[in-house]
């Protein structure tokens, strides 16, 4: 999210990837979802895909996207029931990560265990190698600025 949402330059900030994606004209969405960074990213989508299929559980429709057969036939579904063009507003990619997270992974925890779950987190989980720091420069809105914060609008 945060390569693909950063302003050419070093410090010339970013966007949300929403913004990215519709090249900054907005689009209103239908649907709202929270995403959380410890969960699997396949299971919020598999649960986007299965709400447009009318779907209670998404269980079936992970088995679906594994294999490029089964997402065709899946793609295909869901254009049949003109679903395509369905618009989830999903904070994980609608939210400004540049403005909040991108310079760092946030203060070591205290405890053996955090600490070593944490430092996991902070690395690609196929290549072992630590991600790298966005060099983009902007200005970090926290909750010390809670009108401006895009973060804090959840509960």
């Amino acid at each position: 999210i945060i390569p693909l949402s950063r302003n050419a330059g070093i410090g010339a900030g970013g966007k949300s990837l929403a913004s990215t994606w519709s090249v900054d004209r907005p689009v209103l969405a239908e649907r709202m979802v929270s995403h959380s960074w410890g969960g699997c990213f396949s299971h919020t989508v598999a649960a986007m895909v299965s709400d447009c299929l009318g779907l209670h559980s998404y269980e079936s429709v992970i088995a679906r996207m594994s294999g490029a057969r089964s997402r065709r036939e899946l793609r295909e579904e869901l254009r049949m029931l003109g679903a395509l063009e369905r618009t989830y507003w999903v904070c994980a990619i609608s939210v400004n990560q540049h403005a909040s997270i991108c310079e760092g992974f946030g203060p070591a925890p205290h405890s053996l265990t955090d600490r070593d779950l944490w430092e996991r987190s902070k690395r690609d989980t196929v290549t072992g190698e630590e991600y790298p720091l966005c060099r983009c420069g902007q200005l970090k809105i926290l909750n010390s600025m809670p009108d401006e914060c895009e973060m804090n609008k959840f509960d």
